[in-house]
């Protein structure tokens, strides 16, 4: 039990600090908040965490972002997006 929590102290600490955030950021899926409290212009986060699964040897962790989080101002992440048109058939059209 001891070893595994220590595994998983040094592969969040390697999630946190590491390849997978500089990857995302340069990839254009987050960046940096370097706004000023005087700003007026919105933030939006999206919080994640690293998740064990313990029983893959090739994926040992993964990401879980919570879009669920609801922000300062009480919205969570699908109300602040647009809606866009369908793009599959309706279930009811192929049954």
């Amino acid at each position: 039990m001891e070893n595994s929590f220590s595994v998983k102290q040094a592969t969040s600490y390697l999630y946190f600090s590491s390849k997978f955030m500089q990857e995302y950021e340069e990839l254009g899926h987050m960046n940096q908040n370097n706004k000023d409290s005087s700003s007026t212009e919105e933030l939006y986060y999206l919080p994640q965490h690293v998740a064990f699964k313990n029983s893959s040897s090739t994926t040992p962790t993964g990401v879980v972002f919570d879009g669920s989080w609801r922000s300062s101002n009480g919205l969570l992440l699908s109300d602040t997006l647009l809606v866009g048109p369908a793009i599959q058939q309706d279930l009811y059209s192929i049954v």
